[in-house]
Formats: structure tokens, sequence, C-alpha cells
């Protein structure tokens, strides 16, 4: 697992508290209710697959209102598999 940069983590904490449904939830304490929270919050109606390192692109890109909703997706599909996922970000733009 990647850590950001504590204000990037605080910044991406306080979107998910205060931001759409999640905004009253409270931590889930059974790993089935975290999934459930994941799928949730992942792209509705679309379940991202795929396992190992997956680059979700640049860095810029952690700021974009999708991005929780992608990293939801795949962390819920690994869960649910029982399989292992690294999304991870580019730290520069190669473009």
């Amino acid at each position: 697992m990647f850590r950001l940069p504590a204000h990037m983590e605080r910044q991406l904490a306080d979107l998910i508290r205060t931001k759409g449904t999640f905004a009253d939830s409270t931590i889930p304490d059974t790993p089935a209710q975290l999934i459930e929270v994941l799928e949730a919050l992942a792209l509705q109606g679309t379940t991202l697959t795929g396992t190992g390192p997956r680059l979700l692109g640049s860095i810029k890109d952690i700021s974009k209102p999708t991005t929780i909703n992608t990293l939801a997706s795949l962390y819920a599909y690994a869960a649910r598999k029982g399989e292992r996922i690294y999304p991870y970000f580019e730290a520069v733009d190669h473009a």
C-alpha cells in the first residue's frame, strides 16, 4: 500500500467525510461492511477489475472527483476476490 503526502491524505479524508452520502457514515466494524462501503463509493454501476500494480494516472489526478470512486471500486473488487491491488500515481506527467 502506498501513502500519499500527509496534506493530500487529509484532503481526501475531509472530502469523504463532508461530501455526498457518506458525510454521516460510521467506520465499518467488519470486512464485509467495509466492502459494502467501498462498493457504495465506487463508480455507480461500475466495477473496475484488476490485480497487482495499477497505474491510475498522474499525481494531479488525485484531486479529480472520480479518483475516490476509482480507488474504492478497485479495492472492493480485490477484497471480494481475495486478490491484491496496488494502485499508484506517477509523480510527473509525460505528456
